[in-house]
């Protein structure tokens, strides 16, 4: 019998139609290995391997109701999936006809690497927004100039043990937001990463609340400060904080960056009224600290950093077009996340204040620990000179390449 009376099928065509439409909610679910998935896959899959496919459907795709369209190569895996997911209940799920070479034969885009979305978010930025970007030789300047400099790497914690550049201190993300005013004045303020993105998207985070200072994003990152012939710091253990305790951000600053961005600031009411609506997919996050979500948590949210949550955003949201509410204490880590969501093109992106809520839960996010990837794991293996190489300069023509497919909505959102 035809395996299309067996499963239902879409076209690479018809699919395009849909991703270009952005009509309604899906989830494009690329059920290849994740090196695969690496190698190349269409911008707005989510990687969710066969192999775990089962512990992890429920997060990243949780009503069962939405249109889910599975991605393969074309030798069954997408079938595999399609009789997983409809034992388990989900009833609107459909598989990508050809699978990828069906894909690339129509002439459709495909992009290399891992979170590629945010990735091009953050060169659309730099371009629109003008953040300002520093090398590694104009920052080496900077240290035999004596000139006075504070850098900052913006990864988890276990990240920047397996390797920074000698100077950097760890702010992982939106909590840098929260110390912005205890860096002292005439710092050159410059922030690092891995590689570009999240450098940027700290830096603009900065200038988004008011940040007055010089600021910088490192360009390439470690990745770029390796490539120049420069040490590589392994095992670095120091957190930044600055001198003199610094007041964070006050509310005024998250309701005026709320309402310039379109974000909404829901109260308890509101926050109920969108997750017990059926019709549409509702996704809570805690965007603060670990130990500060374990302390007390409004019900039903889970745990992922706000710098993480744009970072690996399809790793953790799986359906397009969902309504997405992130909570916090003071909002400004809530606020700098949504602003950067809405940046991405998503339309329904809320802010709520913990104390909106009498009861509140308490202790981890989910079974296997801490969700959020800031468990420390040291690696000291050498850098691997060519894949960085080839990291780097696929951000030459990924902007490009993004408007050419033309299914991420990418917005310059200014609000300073």
């Amino acid at each position: 019998m035809d395996a299309a009376r067996l499963y239902p099928t879409i076209s690479a065509g018809e699919l395009q139609q849909i991703l270009h439409a952005r009509n309604g909610e899906m989830a494009l679910l690329d059920v290849r290995e994740e090196g695969a998935f690496a190698d190349g896959h269409i911008l707005l899959a989510s990687s969710l391997p066969l192999s775990q496919l089962d512990s992890g459907i429920a997060l990243l795709v949780p009503r069962k109701a939405t249109l889910i369209i599975l991605c393969d190569d074309g030798v069954g895996l997408a079938q595999t999936a399609h009789q997983r997911l409809t034992a388990l209940g989900y009833e609107n799920v459909v598989i990508l006809d050809g699978g990828m070479p069906g894909w690339t034969s129509d002439n459709h885009e495909i992009f290399a690497g891992v979170h590629v979305p945010t990735k091009a978010l953050g060169l659309f930025a730099q371009r629109e927004l003008s953040i300002p970007e520093i090398s590694p030789n104009e920052y080496a300047r900077l240290e035999e100039d004596g000139s006075r400099f504070l850098v900052l790497d913006c990864r988890p914690f276990s990240e920047y043990q397996r390797g920074t550049i000698p100077a950097a201190l760890n702010s992982p993300g939106m909590e840098t937001v929260h110390q912005m005013h205890g860096i002292e004045g005439g710092t050159h303020l410059v922030m690092s990463c891995a590689g570009r993105t999240r450098g940027l998207i700290a830096a603009q985070t900065l200038r988004d609340f008011g940040f007055q200072g010089n600021i910088s994003a490192l360009r390439g990152g470690t990745m770029s400060w390796a490539l120049s012939g420069r040490a590589i710091r392994k095992d670095a253990s120091q957190s930044w904080k600055p001198k003199c305790p610094a007041k964070a951000p006050g509310r005024d600053i998250v309701t005026s960056l709320a309402h310039r961005a379109q974000i909404s600031i829901l109260d308890a009411a509101a926050c109920e009224q969108w997750k017990s609506d059926k019709s549409r997919t509702f996704y809570t996050f805690d965007i603060r600290q670990y130990a500060e979500y374990e302390a007390g948590h409004i019900p039903g949210a889970r745990h992922v950093p706000g710098a993480q949550l744009i970072h690996a955003f399809d790793r953790f949201v799986g359906t397009r077009g969902a309504r997405i509410v992130l909570s916090d204490d003071d909002g400004v880590r809530a606020a700098g996340t949504a602003l950067w969501l809405r940046r991405m093109g998503w339309k329904d992106v809320g802010i709520i204040y913990i104390s909106a809520f009498a009861d509140l839960e308490r202790g981890p996010s989910l079974p296997e620990g801490n969700p959020g990837g800031m468990a420390a794991t040291p690696v000291s293996t050498a850098p691997d000179r060519p894949a960085m190489q080839a990291y780097l300069a696929r951000s030459d023509d990924l902007l490009e390449k993004v408007a050419r497919d033309g299914t991420l909505p990418l917005a310059a959102i200014a609000v300073n």
